[in-house]
């Protein structure tokens, strides 16, 4: 759940980044938009923090029908099998070898999603520092 947010966080900002440094024409703005970037998800991470620490602005939900009541779908999902969720497969072992975003408790889901940012944060500073 963390890395494939974090990465997915990344791969965006690193996709923005290399735009605005192809715009600019030089290296140096690709350093000064990933430090920026790196910025803004780190503001993020503590605004979450700051947002979720006493529980308010929380939103619940929709419960999801599982796959055996959906009834035969018409058509598959064009997706890619690792953006896909255990709903999606009919394979009967998924649930037990799959572990959904949505069976964690809330605070672990608050949780990930905070240290998704931290860790596409830590790695975008890190990148720029190194360039």
């Amino acid at each position: 759940m963390v890395f494939r947010k974090a990465m997915a966080v990344l791969a965006a900002a690193l996709a923005l980044c290399a735009l605005v440094g192809g715009l600019y024409g030089q290296r140096v703005y690709f350093t000064f938009a990933l430090c920026a970037a790196g910025g803004l998800l780190a503001a993020r991470a503590w605004f979450g923090y700051c947002r979720g620490k006493d529980g308010k602005g929380r939103v619940g939900k929709a419960v999801k029908i599982p796959q055996m009541l959906r009834g035969t779908p018409a058509r598959r999902a064009h997706r890619p099998a690792f953006r896909m969720n255990s709903e999606d497969f009919d394979d009967d072992l998924t649930p037990y070898t799959v572990a959904r975003e949505e069976d964690f408790p809330e605070k672990w889901q608050w949780a990930g999603a905070l240290a998704a940012d931290c860790l596409a944060a830590a790695i975008l500073f890190t990148v720029s520092f190194l360039i």
